[in-house]
């Protein structure tokens, strides 16, 4: 079975996930949409339409939000420097210090998601891609708080 890279949904909701390619255009580079898939609560999904040499990006969108902004995904373990980020992507992502005792083999990006409504609050949520021959790509939230009380809660920084 030919697997490009697997998607695992960590947030407690449904999760919407379109994969596309760097592609010149008349215009310069856009990205293209290979594919589109749903993964439900804790569950993976294995895609294969997306060619690693073409600069991959994802996308996301969680119910009630718009979709993220296509997201590059970094694979730095290949010998290929297509998978690697560019300097100014370089900057806005988080990598943990070569010397720091619990250091990952991933690379970090916040994802913004912006509410549908008109006013409605944004959700932040992480991507984690975790370099390998088939790079695992994590979504996740490092807090969910769930609003039983129907009084309609904001919380602000």
């Amino acid at each position: 079975e030919r697997k490009t890279a697997r998607v695992l949904n960590l947030l407690p909701c449904q999760l919407v996930c379109q994969l596309g390619e760097s592609q010149n255009a008349s215009n310069g580079r856009k990205i293209v949409p290979t594919d589109e898939v749903e993964i439900p609560v804790g569950k993976e999904a294995k895609c294969i339409s997306i060619d690693c040499s073409l600069k991959p990006h994802l996308s996301v969108r969680l119910p009630g939000t718009r979709w993220a902004s296509w997201t590059r995904i970094v694979n730095r373990d290949q010998n290929s420097f297509t998978w690697r980020p560019t300097e100014e992507e370089e900057l806005s992502l988080f990598e943990s210090s070569p010397d720091a005792p619990n250091r990952g083999n991933e690379y970090k990006t916040i994802l913004q998601l912006n509410n549908k409504c008109a006013g409605g609050n944004s959700v932040n949520v992480i991507m984690s891609v975790e370099a390998g021959h088939v790079p695992i790509i994590r979504v996740y939230a490092q807090y969910w708080i769930l609003d039983k009380s129907g009084l309609g809660l904001k919380f602000t920084d």
